[in-house]
């Protein structure tokens, strides 16, 4: 016989569960959707004045710089390919750059969302 503690733990856990689930889908499919849009475009702008991002060929680059100038956000036709390898370059002491390739959250998104809605065994006959 099951108690009401039991009752609402496996609700908290379903709801947790649930909410898990969609938040999932959810990241995934906006890191999706920014992926395709990156391959006919790409875009970036200025993050203060030092720190500048861009997103190309498939790509983030976040870069710090001390001569970077302020720009707006700015998007354009991409005539490239995608590019699959990840960068880190330092040019000095304060100036990096960082390239993050978006396959890699795109994977673990996929990874996650396969991990959160897999079925698992019925407690029902449990107790």
């Amino acid at each position: 016989m099951r108690t009401t503690s039991t009752t609402c733990s496996e609700n908290r856990r379903t709801t947790t569960r649930g909410r898990t689930r969609w938040f999932a889908a959810i990241a995934t499919a906006l890191v999706l959707l920014v992926h395709a849009a990156n391959v006919p475009f790409y875009a970036g702008s200025s993050l203060g004045r030092e720190h500048s991002w861009r997103m190309e060929h498939g790509r983030l680059t976040v870069k710090r710089s001390a001569s970077t100038s302020p720009q707006a956000f700015w998007v354009a036709p991409n005539a490239e390919g995608l590019r699959w390898a990840g960068e880190w370059r330092r040019f000095g002491p304060g100036e990096w750059t960082v390239t993050l390739p978006l396959w890699a959250p795109l994977g673990l998104g996929l990874l996650w969302c396969a991990a959160s809605w897999r079925r698992r065994p019925s407690r029902a006959g449990r107790g």
